[in-house]
C-alpha cells in the first residue's frame, strides 16, 4: 500500500484543484439552483480530498488508537446526527408531496438521497463506536462498498 501513498497524494491535489476550479466558474452565477448544486459537487470534491488525505495518514499510521472519551463523544454526536437525519427525511418526504416545482423537487430528491446514505453510514458507525472496537478490516471492506455503491 506505500506504493500507492504518492498517488494518493496526487488526487487529493487534483481533488482539491478541481473543487477550486468549480469555485470560480459559478462565482459570479446569479441562479442560486445551478450555482448550489455546482458548489455541492465542489464540496464532494474536497470530501474526496479528505478521503484521500486519510488513507495517506491510515498508510503512515494504521492503527491509530481511540481514547474512551472520543468514543464517548463519537457517541454522542453520531447518536444526535442520527436524529437531525430523520427528522431531514420527514421533513423532505413531507415537502416533496406539495412540491410543483421540478427543480426544487430535483434537489429535494438529492438532498434525501444524501440523508439516506448518511443515515445507514450513521447507523453502522453508531453500531462499531458502541461495541468500541476499532473497526475491523471486514467491516471497513463492508461499508467501503457501501460508500462506493451509494457514494457519500
Amino acid at each position: 500500500m506505500n506504493d500507492l501513498k504518492p498517488e494518493f497524494e496526487r488526487n487529493a491535489e487534483k481533488e482539491l484543484e478541481n473543487a477550486e476550479g468549480l469555485e470560480k466558474a459559478v462565482e459570479n452565477i446569479r441562479n442560486s439552483l445551478v450555482k448550489e448544486l455546482i458548489q455541492s459537487i465542489s464540496m464532494d470534491s474536497k470530501k474526496h480530498a479528505s478521503f484521500y488525505r486519510a488513507i495517506v495518514q491510515h498508510i503512515e499510521n494504521p492503527l491509530a488508537p481511540i481514547s474512551e472519551e472520543e468514543y464517548e463523544e463519537l457517541e454522542r454526536a453520531i447518536r444526535r446526527h442520527i436524529e437531525i437525519e430523520e427528522e431531514m427525511i420527514k421533513f423532505i418526504q413531507e415537502v416533496r408531496k406539495r412540491t410543483v416545482d421540478k427543480r426544487v423537487e430535483f434537489i429535494l430528491k438529492s438532498i434525501l438521497v444524501d440523508e439516506h446514505r448518511h443515515h445507514e453510514l450513521l447507523r453502522d458507525l453508531l453500531e462499531l463506536v458502541i461495541r468500541k472496537e476499532l473497526v475491523t478490516e471486514d467491516e471497513w471492506e463492508d461499508l467501503t462498498w457501501n460508500i462506493m455503491l451509494d457514494g457519500v
